[in-house]
């Protein structure tokens, strides 16, 4: 199976809740055979974080994944919009800014 990303953006007037269960039931009711989709949640960064240290971009996105069905932690990474490096999986988002922000000497 191929695996294609693509970003949807929700603006909603309730909570993170309620726009991931309308993408949800948007999927579940539109969804071709043959395709599985992982919804993640992704906020804004702590404005702590520093730019990237790849191409210097400060256009970044932290990203909650939540804990898979077979079981497992719910996972936190940021990615860099601008090259598109990623900082894997943390178990919060405290650990995926530490990390991010590690730079060495």
């Amino acid at each position: 199976m191929n695996t294609h990303r693509f970003t949807l953006e929700v603006k909603t007037t309730g909570d993170a809740k309620a726009a991931e269960q309308a993408v949800l039931y948007a999927f579940a009711v539109r969804k071709p055979d043959g395709c599985e989709f992982l919804l993640s949640h992704m906020e804004p960064p702590s404005p702590a974080l520093l730019p990237c240290p790849c191409c210097g971009c400060d256009n970044l996105l932290l990203e909650r994944n939540p804990a898979p069905k077979s079981g497992g932690p719910e996972l936190y990474a940021i990615e860099c919009e601008g090259c598109g490096l990623i900082m894997p999986g943390r178990l919060s988002e405290k650990e995926v800014a530490t990390a991010w922000n590690h730079r060495r000497q």
